[in-house]
């Protein structure tokens, strides 16, 4: 009896070990790091998605510095700290490239904001002296309008160009204080600089 016994038994231990393959495969494939892993990547595929069909991700502010060559007179700029406010980096890398180009002396710095919030952080920070100023922002927070509005408020002393495509959002931010209306041409920053900061200019 003891002989039958032993043979029966490694017999079911031979049958335990081989009888459900499939069932042992399954619980190495649920194994929790594998799981955790390839929750990870759908979520980051996921959020590439997001990204590529909103055209890429957009950086809320950057600071651009400009670097002149001292006057010969010793004469300062007069605008050495200029906010853009512009919602189309596109439209904001002409205006950046205008002020790289008319600004042959004196340093200057370019505070790009391209959202509420942004514009509000570098006003409240930096020391302002010129906004350039779109009206539209693509933003649920505020728009060119009402930082106008805060703006003037708060700095007497400060310029605000209006910078809309719009004739009337224009009339708005002059309502509120903008000065002068570029109506998102380059040039005609161009030719305001060179009557309001001629010493800024090489020519």
């Amino acid at each position: 009896m003891s002989r039958q016994s032993d043979e029966r038994g490694r017999y079911l231990m031979e049958n335990r070990n081989n009888s459900d393959p499939v069932e042992g495969s399954k619980r190495q494939r649920m194994r929790p790091n594998e799981v955790t892993v390839r929750f990870l990547v759908r979520i980051v595929d996921w959020i590439k998605d997001i990204v590529l069909s909103t055209g890429g991700a957009r950086p809320r502010g950057q600071v651009i510095e400009l670097r002149g060559r001292k006057h010969p007179s010793g004469r300062d700029i007069r605008f050495a700290n200029i906010l853009l406010v512009e919602d189309n980096p596109d439209i904001g890398a002409d205006f950046v490239e205008t002020l790289r180009q008319f600004y042959v002396f004196g340093d200057v710095v370019v505070h790009v904001a391209y959202g509420f919030e942004t514009a509000l952080s570098f006003f409240s920070t930096e020391e302002i002296s010129l906004v350039i100023m779109d009206a539209d922002l693509d933003d649920e927070e505020g728009d060119g309008v009402e930082l106008t509005r805060r703006f003037c408020e708060q700095k007497q002393d400060v310029t605000v160009l209006a910078n809309s495509s719009s004739a009337i959002s224009n009339m708005k931010l002059t309502g509120f204080g903008a000065a002068e209306v570029l109506g998102k041409d380059p040039k005609r920053l161009r030719l305001w600089l060179q009557t309001n900061d001629p010493f800024g200019a090489g020519h």
